[in-house]
């Protein structure tokens, strides 16, 4: 099975309607999630979340999915930047939620085991990081 990584940091401030990154499956395809890292790098400490969407809204830039072994299929899955305008739907509860300290480069894993978090296209379930209750959000590494 090949493995690919996306990373990128927001462009813009994340808020509790507008994801800073968003990771979606891509049409027909089961896209297996099997960590996801947000750090910081101010000195300012946040509050991020893990986030399920059941739509799109209006996404920012596409950021680059990088296979890890090179010359395999083409990737199930599409990392954007900070959401724009309109919000996705978002459902309730956080899929995962942490405090990240006040220092450049602290930061949290959330590893999902054995076979990962498995996800189905079109948006069932993607995920966002967003900052829950007004912090700074963090870059992100999904």
């Amino acid at each position: 099975m090949a493995q690919f990584s996306v990373s990128g940091r927001m462009t813009a401030a994340a808020t509790n309607l507008l994801p800073g990154i968003s990771l979606y499956a891509a049409a027909s395809t089961r896209l297996i999630v099997r960590e996801i890292g947000i750090f910081n790098t101010t000195t300012t400490a946040c509050q991020v979340a893990v986030r399920i969407m059941t739509t799109a809204g209006t996404q920012g830039a596409a950021l680059d999915e990088l296979e890890w072994d090179g010359g395999g299929p083409s990737p199930d899955g599409t990392g954007f930047n900070s959401h724009t305008s309109t919000g996705p739907t978002i459902t309730a509860g956080n899929y995962r939620l942490a405090t990240i300290g006040a220092a450049a480069g602290a930061g949290v894993i959330f590893p999902f085991g054995g076979t990962g978090d498995t996800e189905t296209a079109p948006f069932t379930p993607p995920h966002a990081t967003q900052r829950p209750s007004g912090e700074k959000l963090a870059p992100v590494w999904l």
